[in-house]
């Protein structure tokens, strides 16, 4: 007669559990794809949003230098005044140069005026006025502001932004440059 001997067949359970009383650690290498894929989705994710947040920061920020631009330079000299004077409320702004509520002109005049000595700042008060008294004739009457009164109205801009940025830490000239979009 004929006798087969089976073959010494073990089960993956039997195999297991031989090879861990053996001390082998040949069983099954640990499963660590789980955690890479979602540290390598965090990362996509994280890059792909600060990828956005930059991109709409530096385009926010060219719309608004544009449309400065487009007021500064318009071709009517009143627009042009009024938004040279818009412009340097927004620098005075920096420095909390800035009158609030709802005040008369003449309220308004006289709170910056202190603001203005307050924050030693005063050098420029004179010239500011005479800015706020133009854009107020330019844009509260039928006058029409001369080339000379429009150069007035962009040196005194450029001196008070100058004397603004000069008072500035490098996190102020950052946000003003990047959050309020000026300079």
């Amino acid at each position: 007669s004929v006798t087969t001997t089976k073959p010494n067949v073990t089960t993956p359970s039997q195999h297991a559990s031989t090879s861990e009383v053996k001390g082998s650690t040949g069983t099954k290498a640990p499963d660590n794809t789980r955690h890479i894929n979602r540290r390598l989705f965090t990362y996509v994710f994280s890059g792909t949003v600060l990828v956005i947040f930059v991109a709409v920061i530096i385009i926010k920020r060219k719309v608004s230098l544009r449309r400065i631009d487009r007021g500064i330079n318009s071709d009517d000299p009143n627009i042009s005044v009024v938004s040279l004077y818009k412009l340097t409320l927004r620098y005075l702004g920096l420095l909390k140069i800035i009158s609030k509520g709802n005040k008369t002109d003449l309220e308004s005049a006289s709170e910056l005026e202190a603001l203005f000595k307050e924050k030693a700042f005063d050098e420029h008060y004179d010239s500011f006025k005479k800015l706020t008294e133009l854009a107020l004739k330019g844009d509260m009457s039928d006058y029409t502001v001369t080339d000379e009164e429009l150069e007035f109205a962009r040196k005194t801009k450029d001196d008070i932004t100058s004397a603004v940025r000069s008072r500035l830490n490098i996190f102020g000239v950052l946000s003003a440059k990047y959050i309020d979009n000026l300079f």
